[in-house]
């Protein structure tokens, strides 16, 4: 699933939590992506502006050991479950970020038959193939009618929340 679906994702699972609790949702469902979100801006600069550098760039933080040893963590329900549930015992107002992330992870190991990941990192298994691809031209299709749908409630609660403050 592409980045800013998964930060939907995290804010439809926190819908009816505080506003802090939604945004760190947000945040934690798009962490495990940031450092490839990254790598790929810096490949799309490259591309509309040319040279070699930004390619070198996304290379170093998209296909290093170090980026891919992190992206992979985050990735990993081995690594991430026990983090999430310590941290919900001990500090519960955090916890919406690692739910987030788990969120993410899910969705990544229904949704991720082209580049699967590990979702057992750091054990060296055999990534599962999932069942979807984000890449298909069906499920593009229906993830971005689903956001549209979405952007066009929000936007009409919005503007009768507004207009009922302003009477």
């Amino acid at each position: 699933m592409l980045t800013y679906s998964h930060a939907v994702v995290g804010y439809l699972a926190f819908f009816k939590t505080s506003s802090r609790a939604r945004k760190l949702a947000i945040w934690g469902s798009i962490t495990p992506d940031i450092l490839l979100v990254f790598g790929f801006l810096f490949l799309g600069i490259g591309n509309i502006f040319g040279g070699s550098s930004a390619h070198e760039i996304h290379m170093a933080v998209h296909r290093a050991e170090v980026p891919q040893a992190i992206t992979n963590a985050l990735h990993s329900i081995i690594i991430i479950a026990p983090i999430a549930l310590i941290v919900g015992l001990i500090w519960e107002s955090v916890f919406p970020f690692f739910a987030g992330i788990l969120l993410h992870i899910g969705i990544d190991f229904l949704t991720h038959q082209k580049w699967p990941y590990n979702h057992l990192y750091p054990i060296d298994a055999e990534p599962v193939v999932a069942i979807l691809s984000f890449w298909n031209p069906w499920f593009i299709a229906i993830e971005h009618g689903i956001l549209f749908v979405l952007i066009v409630i929000f936007y009409i609660r919005r503007r009768r929340t507004h207009a009922k403050d302003s009477q």
